[in-house]
Order: structure tokens, then C-alpha cells, then sequence
């Protein structure tokens, strides 16, 4: 990876891009996946536009994804990127199956940074049928497996958080346009 990024360092663009991978691979539900929706160019943007303290806060949560593999992960001597895609992918879903709310919670976190990243792409946007609103994707998701008990991770179940992501993707699209633009509407 041998792009200049405003915030993340090499590094954490490989975290950010292997996190991403294993939540939305193209194997998924959806023949895109986080690299095609410059997830980590999105990422990164994102965390410019933050306040110092929460993009401190958001770069240290990637970090503790990565070290903690081999304290949590069933690889107990790698990190998250050098991992296997199956370490990988099992260690996400113990994270998010956890006892500790920590755990939980740090998860939660991470897949909704991930879900704004994957949800501004236009190709994913026309792929899960949004076009002028929610209701296809609405729709969609009456018939879907997102409603199933199991992990969030999943990438047939993403549509749950798709579908709540996606009028905040278009409120952010919205706020930087306007921020972009000198703040005139």
C-alpha cells in the first residue's frame, strides 16, 4: 500500500484494509467488496473530518483489533493482518459473540465505521437497490437473512446495517458537501 493518506499511517491503512476485507469480502452478498468501495480511502476522509480527541479514539480501535488477535483471536501468534482470511473472519465474530460488553461493543463500533465506509460507494449504493430511498432496500430486507439470529459479520446479514446506515452515509455525503462548498447551500 504506497498511498499518502491524510490521517492513517501504512500501517493502520493495512489494518483499516484488512478489517474491511474480512467484513465485506467479494464472496459476499454483494460482488463488491471494501477495497472496490475504497472503504480505507473513505476511512480516511472520515477521520479528517473528525475532532482530534475521537480520531485519536477511532485509530486506537483499529490498533486494539490489530495487537489483540493473539490474546482473543484462535491465532494466538499473529496479528490481525498476517492472520489467514478464516482467522481473520472467526476472530470478528468471537469479538461480536463476546461475554464482555467491552468486546461487544468495540465490534459494534467498528462495523458501523465500516458500514459508512462500504455504503458510500455508488456501485454498492445501486447494487443493494437504493435509488432514490430506502424502500427497496426496505423491502429487501423483509425477505432477508439479516433478520436471522446470528453474526452481524455475516455478509449475506449486512443488509441490517446497511439499511440503517444509509441515510446517515447520505447526511455526512450532504454535511461535506457543504463544508466543501464554503458552506452555502
Amino acid at each position: 500500500m504506497s498511498r499518502t493518506f491524510k490521517v492513517l499511517t501504512p500501517t493502520e491503512a493495512r489494518i483499516v484494509g484488512a478489517l474491511g476485507q474480512t467484513m465485506y469480502p467479494r464472496e459476499g452478498g454483494i460482488p463488491i467488496d471494501a477495497a472496490q468501495a475504497r472503504a480505507i480511502e473513505y476511512v480516511d476522509e472520515w477521520l479528517a473530518a473528525l475532532p482530534l480527541r475521537e480520531r485519536v479514539l477511532v485509530r486506537l480501535m483499529f490498533v486494539l483489533f490489530e495487537v489483540a488477535m493473539p490474546a482473543f483471536g484462535p491465532s494466538r501468534t499473529r496479528t490481525f493482518t498476517r492472520a489467514a482470511p478464516e482467522a481473520q473472519y472467526e476472530y470478528l465474530c468471537a469479538w461480536e459473540s463476546s461475554r464482555f460488553y467491552f468486546r461487544r461493543a468495540s465490534m459494534f463500533g467498528l462495523r458501523s465505521v465500516f458500514a459508512f465506509a462500504y455504503l458510500a460507494d455508488p456501485e454498492v449504493q445501486r447494487q443493494i437497490g437504493v435509488n432514490d430511498g430506502v424502500d427497496v432496500l426496505r423491502r429487501q430486507r423483509a425477505a432477508s437473512v439479516a433478520d436471522q439470529v446470528g453474526a452481524d459479520i455475516d455478509p449475506n446479514a449486512n443488509v441490517a446495517v446497511l439499511v440503517d446506515a444509509v441515510d446517515a452515509v447520505r447526511v455526512l455525503d450532504r454535511e461535506r458537501r457543504t463544508a466543501a462548498s464554503g458552506g452555502e447551500t
